[in-house]
């Protein structure tokens, strides 16, 4: 998931506008992939950095972007962020597998159990998945009012809240969606759509 940052001021401790740096840095990263939309540089558009000369490197996992001449009044820059880096969406993905038993980390790695993943339990690990992903939200939304999130403060509690009934939600539905699999068709939550007459009689004579 990603959000958007509009006209963020670049000068903070670890990029001076001195004249001479030319490093700078945002301060939601990482930087959604091809997320850095535009660059004000000294009041001066740059439209596309990711083509523009004036513009000699983006680092999007921390942030950076290395200019090439050094700015001298201003940096400003538009871009969409993720609000968790890849490392802890791996967390996220890892403790879905854990808890529903499709994941050892001493035998395998965690690529070896997503691609060992039956196809009737996708739509389970995906939802659990979610809910971790919630749930981390609902708790962080403390730490992040009005510099993530972008809420007032006086939604916080409510947001968080909003937050994690979702995390509970996903999670019953993620639970059921594995029961499901495990049952196969025929349940309440997955009715089958076979036709009567063309399922088999079964082996064991009726009683």
């Amino acid at each position: 998931m990603d959000n958007y940052a509009r006209s963020e001021n670049c000068l903070n401790n670890d990029s001076p506008i001195d004249g001479t740096n030319t490093v700078f840095y945002v301060e939601k990263a990482p930087i959604a992939v091809g997320g850095l939309i535009q660059l004000r540089i000294d009041n001066a558009l740059i439209a596309d950095p990711y083509t523009d000369a004036r513009v000699t490197s983006i680092d999007e996992a921390t942030g950076q972007f290395v200019l090439a001449t050094a700015p001298t009044t201003s940096v400003f820059a538009n871009y969409y962020y993720y609000l968790f880096p890849d490392a802890t969406w791996e967390e996220f993905i890892t403790a879905a597998l854990e808890e529903l038993n499709f994941y050892d980390a001493t035998t395998q790695s965690l690529d070896q159990a997503v691609s060992a993943i039956p196809d009737q339990f996708l739509g389970a690990v995906k939802a659990l998945t979610r809910s971790w992903y919630a749930s981390r939200v609902a708790s962080q939304t403390g730490l992040w009012y009005n510099q993530r999130l972008q809420e007032r403060v006086e939604d916080r509690d409510s947001i968080s809240k909003k937050w994690a009934d979702l995390s509970d939600r996903l999670r019953k539905s993620a639970l059921l969606m594995r029961d499901d699999a495990y049952r196969g068709s025929g349940s309440k939550e997955s009715p089958q759509f076979a036709i009567q007459q063309m399922i088999p009689r079964p082996w064991t004579p009726r009683r």
